[in-house]
């Protein structure tokens, strides 16, 4: 362990999956390994870096936790891929591709066929959307749908809830889980006569599905580079060696903790509003690595902003265009004023066409809205999504 330890160590930093402007800033600086950080920091600390590096301490500060949070595996898959690399062919990348479901379904049968059957696992996706639009019964709704088994079109696993607002509720995650089971028992029977192999119940409780959803409850942006770090990676390391691996990573919200710190040196905004930027940017891109490499969906709740316009102001997702191009895919819920009736967007996707499709929020949790009006047209006509259990078939 200790020889990786000193090769890693000694690994150029050129190799590493740094930021290019701190791999710039490195190389001006005449840094060439990580031993050489260690070796300034270690002589002087903070001050001793910000000095070598001509930077402010509070940016040498972000530069450590940067190189400390780089993930072991990570890096020797990038030294790896840089000394050994072969063109791959689209063939091997589909081979490469896990059995099984490939989404988390989301209760919402023209939703999920907007999304081509729910919230995609290896990448990250985020729904944005304006308070009383129900993202954070959004989140409880998927972290309780992942629970799902194989035969009923779900991905059999446990989730992640990081909760930075503190409005993660276990009352509403129980009624959720108590009316999801309720309906997969409901249609079970039917479906039985179609498919003799399934078993007569699911032998589940709302206990059973609450114990797999794992609550992180963070205060503050400091706390949530923490669990990035640390405490995420470790539980999907042990998670992932039982029948139930983490399928769902839910932060919600990524922008409270960002927004409310408070800025470092008074007055400076352009330097907090890069620093906000950049730490964003490497939130995305743990997220979407742990995603790829744990074959999960990780799914971040954002808030909306205004967008000040000659002709009035308009609403978009909060933490501007840096975190826009770091996600996969996003979604913008909105909320029509005097009826229970919401809209989910597709905003971006690498693959699928701008639609929405039209939701509700009811005691059982996230419901389609049956002839809905929604622009997507392959979802006007269908059955809602409570009819059967196999939300993608």
């Amino acid at each position: 362990m200790k020889v990786n330890k000193n090769k890693q160590l000694h690994t150029p930093l050129s190799h590493l999956p740094l930021r290019p402007s701190t791999q710039q800033l490195f190389a001006t600086r005449g840094f060439h390994s990580q031993q050489e950080v260690q070796e300034s920091f270690r002589s002087g600390g903070l001050s001793n870096l910000a000095a070598e590096l001509g930077i402010a301490l509070s940016e040498a500060g972000r530069i450590w936790q940067e190189l400390q949070s780089l993930d072991h595996d990570a890096q020797k898959e990038n030294q790896i891929s840089l000394t050994n690399r072969r063109p791959v062919s689209a063939q091997e990348l589909l081979a490469q591709r896990p059995e099984g479901a490939s989404n988390i379904i989301t209760f919402c049968r023209q939703i999920d066929q907007m999304l081509r059957g729910g919230i995609p696992l290896g990448e990250l996706t985020e729904l944005a959307g304006s308070p009383g639009a129900g993202k954070t019964q959004w989140g409880m709704q998927l972290a309780v749908n992942a629970r799902l088994t194989s035969w009923t079109g779900g991905v059999q696993g446990e989730t992640c809830y990081i909760d930075t607002e503190g409005s993660f509720s276990p009352e509403r995650c129980y009624d959720m889980a108590k009316a999801l089971i309720h309906h997969v028992q409901s249609g079970l029977g039917r479906r039985r006569q179609r498919h003799p192999y399934l078993p007569e119940r699911w032998d589940i409780t709302p206990e059973d599905i609450l114990k797999g959803i794992y609550v992180i409850r963070v205060h503050d942006n400091a706390a949530l580079q923490a669990t990035f770090e640390g405490s995420l990676p470790q539980l999907l390391r042990e998670r992932a060696q039982t029948d139930f691996p983490i399928k769902l990573v839910v932060v919600d919200s990524i922008a409270f903790p960002v927004r409310a710190t408070p800025m470092s040196v008074k007055g400076d905004d352009v330097e907090f509003f890069v620093a906000r930027s950049r730490q964003l940017t490497v939130y995305a891109n743990q997220l979407a690595h742990l995603a790829a490499h744990h074959d999960l969906a990780a799914v971040a709740i954002n808030q909306m902003t205004t967008k000040l316009k000659d002709d009035g102001g308009e609403l978009i997702p909060a933490l501007g265009e840096s975190w826009a191009h770091a996600v996969t895919t996003r979604l913008i819920l909105s909320h029509h004023r005097g009826t229970n009736e919401r809209t989910c967007t597709l905003a971006k996707s690498p693959r699928l066409p701008a639609a929405s499709a039209n939701y509700q929020v009811t005691s059982a949790g996230i419901r389609g809205v049956e002839n809905s009006n929604a622009s997507n047209s392959q979802a006007s006509g269908q059955k809602r999504a409570l009819e059967d259990p196999q939300m993608t078939n």
